[in-house]
C-alpha cells in the first residue's frame, strides 16, 4: 500500500507479453503441447485486455517463500522486483505457487482455498478475474519441471498446462467464476 513513484511500471500489455513468450517457449520445449498453449495464449492475452489496468505498489514476486512469520507478524522479503503493477498478478502469483506445488505431493492444506477467499474478500478483483491471474500465473510457472531437470518433466509441465486450463475455465462463460479448489 506504500506509494513508490518511480517504481519500474508492469503493465497489462507486459504481462501479456510475458505469457506469448512462456507460451511460445512452452510450445518449443513440448511441441504436442502446441494447440493447447496457442489456446491458452490467446484467452490470456485476451482476458488480460479485457481488465482494468490499475498499477499500485506490489511485490513483483510474490508467492509463500516470500513472508516470513513471526511472533510479530508477517514481513515481506526479497523485494528486488517491486514494482507498480496490476494488484491480481501478486494474487495470481500465490495462488499459482500454492496449485502448482499440490500436484507435486506437496500438502499445503487449504492454504490456497483460503488465500482465494481472503484475496476476494479484500482485494479489488472478482472471482473470475483472480482465476484468469492464478492461470496465467501457472503458466509462467510450467516451465518449472523442464528447468529443475525433473525426470518427469513433460509430464509436470502438461499438469500444470492442465491447471491453467481448468483455471481459466473458471472464467468463461459457462465456468464457476472461481478458482478450482
Amino acid at each position: 500500500a506504500t506509494p513508490i513513484p518511480d517504481a519500474p511500471r508492469h503493465m497489462l500489455t507486459d504481462e501479456a507479453g510475458l505469457i506469448r513468450s512462456a507460451t511460445g517457449c512452452l510450445a518449443r520445449v513440448v511441441p504436442e503441447l502446441s494447440p493447447r498453449l496457442e489456446r491458452l495464449r490467446a484467452a490470456l492475452t485476451s482476458g488480460l485486455q479485457a481488465v482494468h489496468d490499475r498499477p499500485v505498489t506490489g511485490h513483483g514476486d510474490f508467492y509463500d517463500d516470500q513472508v516470513v512469520v513471526s511472533p510479530e507478524g508477517l514481513s515481506l522479503i526479497d523485494l528486488d522486483d517491486l514494482r507498480l503493477a496490476h494488484p491480481s498478478l501478486d494474487l495470481g502469483n500465490m495462488l499459482a505457487h500454492q496449485r502448482s506445488v499440490g500436484w507435486r505431493g506437496l500438502d499445503v492444506g487449504g492454504a490456497h482455498a483460503q488465500f482465494a477467499e481472503e484475496a476476494l474478500r479484500h482485494g479489488p478483483s472478482s472471482a473470475r478475474e483472480l482465476a484468469l491471474f492464478e492461470a496465467a500465473g501457472l503458466i509462467k510457472l510450467a516451465a518449472g519441471p523442464f528447468r529443475r531437470v525433473e525426470p518427469d518433466w513433460r509430464s509436470g509441465i502438461e499438469r500444470i498446462v492442465g491447471l491453467a486450463e481448468e483455471c481459466l475455465a473458471a472464467t468463461g462463460p459457462g465456468g464457476a467464476g472461481r478458482p478450482v479448489a
